[in-house]
């Protein structure tokens, strides 16, 4: 196997795990909050409203995370961002 092979399955293997890592921290904060709150019956609204957008946004940080990650998806919005100003 070539070194710019190995270099690439390394820089796909670090995005895969970024793609995946940073939704789950996503789920996996909000709801530690709500079994720490149930157990300890514990209740705050605020709280509450932040853990539900957390959860609900789950779908725009795997979005913006592999916008960032992954060079081809990177380079194609930046295309269309540029095409659609230029309009």
């Amino acid at each position: 196997m070539s070194q710019q092979t190995r270099k690439l399955q390394q820089q796909f293997f670090i995005s895969t795990l970024l793609q995946v890592f940073i939704p789950i921290v996503a789920y996996i904060a909000p709801l530690l909050y709500y079994f720490i709150a149930w157990h300890s019956e514990y209740y705050n609204q605020v709280f509450n409203n932040l853990a539900m957008i957390a959860v609900g946004s789950n779908g725009l940080f795997a979005t913006i995370v592999m916008i960032v990650v992954h060079h081809p998806y990177r380079v194609a919005v930046k295309e269309w961002i540029l095409t659609r100003s230029s309009q």
